[in-house]
């Protein structure tokens, strides 16, 4: 007689019950899978914040700022609302743009890691924006098997305040030999804002006096002159700080990218102690070294994505052609400068006390 009628034998029921934990942690298992597998494939960074700064905190305080690549910084300055914009990262390399509250470019210009720029961003003639790009970091998530990288650039941002301004008269040391009992000498205007001078465009005119005031005998006129291309000439006019000018081509490689120049520089005579030096962009265009273009190759770019990456920045770079502005130096420190310049070395902290456009004012 069966003592199971109902169930069977004991033997019979655990078989039951591993099939049921087997189905369960299969299921499990899957769901584990489909998580993991969703989790790899949504791996990025979260979408970059928008930040803003009030007119109060922009001007005289250096905003120290994190920005990625198309963060935006909103800002208002003088009653009117602009965007600070970080278009491109690259290794030490940022490509930065000012907009105006109808989204069309102000100014666009690469900075590289330890350069400082000014900006006359509302084009009144007085900068209002300093930049400067500290260095670029590189941030990294990762999940299992997946890892994602994002360059960022560590950035200041302030503003500067209205500077206070006085028109001076500037002359010549040099007074030119007698004509007909009479002497004269080079003189002009210049607009003092905040200790930095600029020459006043037009402003130049001559002033006579007797010969017999003259205290030496052996003065020179101011004659300017033509040094064409020959930076030779231009470097032996620097001495007494004489009247010249200069057109002259040059080419420096900035981490990777290689930029040629076209420049036209004028010695204006003498400002405050110092020498006035006149430059202007004539014309300006670069690409990256075969180093670099392997480089980004390597990294699994194209070259179509490189040409239009070097179409971005020579775009950027058009829209100084035509742009100029007038340094203070010593004679000391000028001389140095085209010396250098003549043996292909170029360093952005050769520019001082500078204003104009091309320095974004």
């Amino acid at each position: 007689m069966n003592e199971y009628p109902q169930y069977g034998p004991p033997s019979a029921l655990p078989k039951k019950k591993s099939a049921k934990i087997f189905w369960i942690l299969g299921a499990i298992l899957v769901i584990i899978i489909i998580v993991a597998w969703l989790s790899i494939a949504t791996l990025k960074f979260d979408e970059p914040e928008q930040i803003e700064i009030s007119e109060n905190n922009l001007l005289g305080i250096s905003n120290s700022l994190s920005l990625v690549e198309n963060q935006t910084v909103v800002f208002n300055l003088k009653g009117r609302e602009y965007t600070f914009e970080v278009y491109s990262i690259e290794e030490d390399l940022v490509m930065i743009y000012f907009k105006n509250s109808s989204k069309h470019g102000i100014v666009g210009f690469p900075i590289v890691a330890g350069m400082t720029q000014r900006f006359d961003i509302d084009k009144d003639g007085d900068l209002d924006i300093i930049t400067s790009l500290v260095d670029v970091e590189t941030k990294t998530k990762s999940f299992l098997f997946k890892k994602i990288e994002q360059k960022i650039a560590r950035i200041t941002l302030q503003g500067i305040a209205d500077p206070e301004c006085v028109e001076e008269t500037t002359c010549s040391p040099n007074w030119a030999t007698c004509e007909q009992e009479l002497q004269s000498r080079l003189c002009w205007k210049s607009m003092k804002c905040g200790g930095i001078s600029e020459k006043i465009a037009g402003s130049n005119f001559y002033v006579a006096r007797a010969c017999d005031m003259e205290d030496d005998p052996e003065s020179t006129p101011n004659l300017v002159l033509e040094c064409g291309g020959d930076i030779d000439c231009f470097i032996g006019a620097i001495e007494g700080c004489n009247l010249a000018n200069l057109t002259y081509d040059f080419t420096f490689n900035l981490y990777g990218w290689e930029q040629d120049h076209n420049y036209y520089y004028e010695l204006q005579g003498p400002v405050s102690g110092n020498c006035s030096l006149y430059m202007r962009i004539e014309d300006v265009s670069g690409g990256y070294d075969a180093v670099t273009t392997q480089t980004f190759l390597d990294s699994g770019m194209t070259q179509s994505q490189i040409d239009q990456q070097e179409q971005g920045i020579n775009d950027a770079l058009q829209t100084t052609v035509g742009k100029d502005g007038t340094c203070l130096y010593s004679e000391d420190k000028l001389t140095q400068i085209f010396s250098d310049l003549k043996v292909g070395t170029y360093s952005s902290e050769n520019y001082g006390d500078c204003t104009g456009e091309i320095f974004g004012s």
